[in-house]
């Protein structure tokens, strides 16, 4: 139950994180603004708009690095269901791909997989990539956790 709870809690809050980055990232754009123009009226020398602009890039591309950074740690919210249900639509699915018709295999495939992507690797011979839905990684998640011997429960 453990591994599960992992998986479906809420991501840390980045919200103050990302609201100054992005005011960094506004300050920054803004004064590189205000030197090209302060250049523009010749209140400013080239040595002194180049210096000024390339702090000013500095600023923003570390505020752009931070902001993909922590969107890369985002978990978007998941309304994944409870891990009993999950285990009892698992034992139904099962059920429906050994022996149930096309239709139901069909179904429950779509579930899990968003799509295959195919890659040569010889002459006539491919390789297949599957590419799971948010529930399909949670399952491959959750399957990996019990092959390790992980308490799920």
């Amino acid at each position: 139950m453990r591994a599960w709870d992992s998986l479906i809690a809420p991501p840390v809050d980045q919200t103050p994180r990302i609201k100054a980055c992005e005011q960094t990232q506004a300050k920054a754009r803004e004064r590189i603004k205000r030197l090209a123009l302060l250049y523009a009226d010749g209140d400013l020398d080239r040595e002194g708009y180049d210096l000024g602009r390339a702090q000013a890039q500095v600023d923003l591309e570390a505020a752009e690095a931070e902001l993909k950074r922590l969107g890369a740690l985002e978990r978007p919210a998941s309304s994944l269901p409870q891990i009993e249900e999950v285990l009892n639509l698992a034992g139904g699915w099962g059920e429906a791909v050994r022996h149930g018709p096309l239709t139901g295999q069909r179904d429950v495939l779509a579930e899990l997989i968003d799509h295959v992507v195919a890659s040569r690797v010889g002459r006539g011979q491919y390789r297949a990539t599957i590419m799971w839905t948010d529930l399909g990684k949670q399952l491959v998640l959750l399957s990996q956790a019990t092959e390790r011997g992980l308490s799920v429960a």
